[in-house]
């Protein structure tokens, strides 16, 4: 079931929002759209950015309640835009609180749940015939929604063939480890599905589009799929292996980087103890302060998003500056469009070291 969005024909009626209300409200999708396109338009000086596909997020009785706007220009460039719904009319942000999962309406109803990375492979999986679900902003913010309707059921999770994927994976398993009861989670990767290797970066809708243009048959490959989901064993969440998932060495990326050791020593563990003896996973904190903040989008106030992950994130544990650019150099710049360059993301690391002067306030 898609649910790809399409501009409704009508108007919906709303009241006027009140005075302290600080985000841009629409009284409808449509004017919402056309708002967001004129202002795009405007900033960018390019009259081709236009809506490409839109994804609606429904509360379980079916109603809209958030939209994600993908955009394009002919150059390829792309941005997203966020819409949610009040009581009088729509908001061009985020709504306060979790974030809503895809698809949540059909959830219940479903044998095996896929969780993929972004709505396009949610959509795929979905007209192969099975449940499937994600969650808004990509492969670094799974923290930001409500994973809560998937506990206690069976999950199938198929992560992207790069490290983008291997990280939102991780991530999500942390966050379903998290519910009451604890969900059976399955994991298949994109080379179970394949003979020979798999392209980097591919995911399961590129995997189909191939399929469909060479001719095959997508039903055989959609039973192949469940054999291939039926087969995998379940992920013990409190095992030993999972910690490998989502706790790597920071050490290791640094030391890849040319960063001294002796910068990042301090974190080729991820435990430590506060004084209550308390066993805290600080790279998990981290990962995990890294993907409430957006990713920066130019002209969305993009500048303003690295300099808080540079103020407060880096300064807030304690770690070195070098380690620090390297750790958005990894897990944050590449999910800001168009990325930082290594200068742009040094020089605001080191002015807000300059500028913050405590050190490890959150540990």
């Amino acid at each position: 079931m898609s649910s790809q969005y399409t501009l409704p024909g009508t108007h919906e009626q709303g009241v006027a929002p009140p005075k302290s209300t600080k985000s841009q409200w629409y009284p409808s999708l449509q004017s919402a759209t056309r708002s967001i396109l004129r202002r795009i338009r405007r900033q960018t000086r390019d009259d081709s950015w236009a809506v490409t596909r839109g994804y609606v997020y429904r509360d379980a009785a079916g109603t809209p309640i958030y939209v994600v706007l993908r955009l394009g220009n002919r150059a390829g460039a792309k941005s997203y835009r966020p819409l949610h719904r009040a009581n009088y009319g729509w908001h061009d942000c985020d709504p306060v609180g979790l974030l809503p999962l895809y698809n949540l309406p059909i959830l219940a109803t479903s044998r095996h749940i896929y969780i993929v990375e972004g709505e396009k492979c949610a959509d795929t999986v979905a007209d192969l015939g099975y449940q499937s679900t994600t969650s808004a902003h990509g492969a670094h913010a799974a923290g930001r929604s409500d994973w809560s309707p998937l506990a206690g059921r069976d999950v199938v999770i198929l992560p992207d063939a790069d490290t983008a994927g291997e990280h939102y994976m991780a991530s999500v398993i942390r966050l379903l480890g998290q519910l009451d009861p604890v969900p059976r989670v399955r994991i298949i990767r994109m080379a179970d599905l394949v003979v020979g290797d798999v392209p980097p970066g591919s995911d399961v809708a590129d995997l189909v589009s191939r399929i469909w243009e060479t001719g095959q048959d997508l039903s055989g490959f959609a039973r192949h799929l469940q054999d291939v989901a039926d087969s995998a064993p379940i992920v013990d969440l409190d095992g030993p292996q999972v910690d490998l998932l989502w706790r790597p060495s920071v050490a290791g990326d640094c030391q890849a980087k040319g960063v001294a050791g002796s910068q990042s020593s301090r974190y080729q563990h991820s435990y430590r103890r506060k004084s209550t003896g308390k066993r805290r996973d600080i790279f998990g904190e981290v990962l995990q302060y890294l993907e409430k903040i957006n990713a920066s989008v130019q002209h969305d106030d993009g500048s303003s998003n690295l300099w808080k992950v540079a103020y407060y994130c880096g300064p807030g544990y304690d770690i070195p500056e070098e380690t620090f650019v390297n750790i958005l150099l990894r897990y944050w710049n590449p999910y800001c469009s168009p990325p930082w360059s290594v200068w742009e993301i040094r020089r605001t690391v080191a002015r807000a070291y300059e500028r913050q002067t405590r050190r490890g306030w959150r540990l």
